[in-house]
């Protein structure tokens, strides 16, 4: 897993991923995330999962906390963008090359927030293609956004050890 992954390096994934994306039958819900465009962006730390010099996940992460959505009174580590790579998705044509990339983003995410002293609390918003990934790793669903249709997800301290646990993590 890297941290802070470089700006200049999401050129090169875009470059490599959009092509692969639009053999995916999913593709419409996802289309507008172009990493391209996120270059520059200080609010954002990005994080990667690279196998044999291939980025084959990535992730971004606000760096301030948001006041967490269930527990009054903390924060929140933000998972803005999660995409494993097109060809790590089960509907791409050739099959799954990594399987658990995008939970190994989400891991990290609950380990950065842990190390923020926000107890391992994670929140998102999630395509409707991503919301039974995000259920089944344990995560509160809120409901929709007020901004948007897109719904609300949260870990809790609790489920997030919860999850971390069922991951082999020991904290």
């Amino acid at each position: 897993m890297l941290r802070e992954f470089p700006d200049a390096a999401l050129m090169v994934v875009e470059s490599l991923w959009k092509p692969e994306r639009s053999k995916l039958p999913n593709y419409a819900e996802h289309a507008h995330w172009d990493w391209i465009r996120k270059v520059g962006m200080p609010m954002f730390e990005f994080l990667a999962v690279v196998a044999s010099g291939q980025v084959e996940g990535l992730a971004a992460l606000a760096r301030s906390p948001v006041p967490s959505k269930m527990t009054a009174g903390v924060g929140a580590t933000y998972l803005m963008f999660l995409e494993t790579a097109p060809w790590n998705l089960d509907e791409h044509p050739h099959g799954v090359r990594f399987a658990g990339v995008g939970s190994a983003l989400l891991e990290e995410a609950v380990l950065i927030s842990l190390d923020a002293g926000l107890g391992g609390r994670v929140q998102l918003t999630a395509l409707p293609q991503a919301e039974r990934f995000y259920r089944k790793r344990g995560m509160t669903e809120l409901g929709p956004s007020s901004s948007s249709s897109l719904v609300y997800f949260e870990y809790t301290e609790a489920q997030a050890i919860a999850f971390l646990t069922s991951r082999g993590v020991t904290i």
